[in-house]
């Protein structure tokens, strides 16, 4: 993989004042003035990206312990946790407490992974796999305009733990999954629940595609070789193993074939040389590779892009493009989270050291994909 490297050092670095020992699960944007992280001890904290300050922290944030966080809108967060529930965070309000809260009716399975599209009001969450039981984790939709149960329940479609869940860039009605099952599935959230006496699940009736990336799913998303072509699927193991799919927008009619055209790079430990991957970030075009090592206390991005027409043309540190590696990161720890700030020109990483580490490649324009802008409320999707 010959490529030209750019090396760039932390320009500054906080703790948030979370307690010794903490862990930083993730950094997102909370609104064009401020960013806001959830760290292990249950918290979320609001702070100034150039300044690093905290605006405002809320401890307990779920009683079982915070697992993700997204951004919903500008002052707005969400929060999931292993209480099986989704919060709603204004922050504006000085009461700390949620605005609205979504509960899985009759279940507490813990929360891995969220997703929601601010344009339709569609929360979706995955659950972990059950203990003592045959059953996988459930991919679970709410309409936010009414929160006390979920609209849809995907109950068959895994049969573990669900980790990844990321709404299509341009198709509102189209969500991908991803489980330690190693599989990716594509739902059509405007496919009606089946009858109960039809023989069918609701899941067969709303895949549109499923993919077996034969290990382990820690991350997933759709890719795009250019803002002209239509976007495909990444995956990403959790033993490093990285491939892309073609993508199908419509499900298959009733005995059809297809061949999946692919791109399989495998471990690419070797090829990075990292120890881990943190994940896969959306471009504009192409993606970029954020591969981490403990051991160099160092994280690279990569680019992941496609010059060719056909899936088999997605190339990894192709010659042309510039790569980046970040020196002295989080004193060796595992980074959790990468933030690409358009606004500020800066990179955050949160590890499990429980810092921020921010950095500022001069010059340096990323091109990750930036949230879509709002839209008019009166365009809500309406999937059910």
């Amino acid at each position: 993989m010959a490529t030209s490297t750019t090396t760039i050092s932390s320009t500054a670095t906080t703790n948030l004042s979370t307690p010794d020992g903490s862990y930083i699960y993730s950094v997102v944007r909370a609104s064009s003035s401020a960013l806001a992280a959830i760290a292990s001890d249950d918290s979320l904290r609001i702070f100034d990206p150039r300044r690093l300050s905290v605006h405002s922290t809320i401890l307990n944030t779920h009683n079982l312990g915070v697992t993700s966080l997204t951004t919903v809108s500008e002052y707005v967060l969400a929060t999931a946790g292993r209480d099986g529930l989704v919060k709603i965070w204004d922050t504006r309000l000085s009461e700390n407490e949620p605005t609205v809260v979504l509960s899985n009716t009759g279940s507490t399975h813990p929360i891995l992974s969220l997703a929601i599209n601010p344009d339709t009001g569609i929360v979706a969450v995955g659950t972990e796999r059950p203990e003592n039981t045959h059953a996988g984790g459930d991919v679970l939709l709410w309409d936010v305009r009414t929160p006390k149960t979920p609209k849809v329940r995907y109950t068959e479609s895994h049969n573990d733990d669900v980790t990844e869940l990321r709404f299509h860039p341009r198709i509102p009605h189209l969500l991908l999954s991803g489980s330690t099952d190693a599989l990716v599935n594509v739902y059509d959230l405007r496919t009606p629940p089946a009858p109960a006496d039809s023989g069918t699940t609701d899941d067969e009736e709303a895949l549109v595609q499923v993919l077996n990336h034969g290990s382990s799913i820690h991350h997933a998303g759709f890719v795009e070789a250019s803002p002209t072509k239509a976007p495909e699927i990444w995956a990403m193991s959790h033993d490093e193993q990285l491939g892309v799919y073609g993508f199908y927008e419509n499900p298959p009619v009733e005995g059809e074939y297809r061949d999946v055209p692919s791109k399989i790079f495998g471990d690419v430990r070797t090829t990075l040389g990292c120890e881990y991957v943190v994940d896969v970030l959306r471009r504009e075009y192409g993606a970029l590779v954020a591969a981490g090592s403990y051991e160099k206390s160092n994280l690279k991005l990569v680019p992941l892009t496609r010059e060719g027409d056909n899936v088999e043309d997605w190339e990894l540190g192709a010659q042309r493009n510039m790569s980046y590696e970040f020196i002295g990161v989080h004193s060796g720890e595992i980074v959790r989270s990468l933030l690409v700030d358009e606004a500020t020109g800066a990179v955050y990483t949160a590890g499990e050291d429980g810092r921020i580490m921010v950095w500022r490649p001069d010059g340096w324009t990323p091109q990750v994909q930036s949230p879509r802008e709002k839209k008019d409320k009166k365009r809500r999707f309406k999937p059910y």
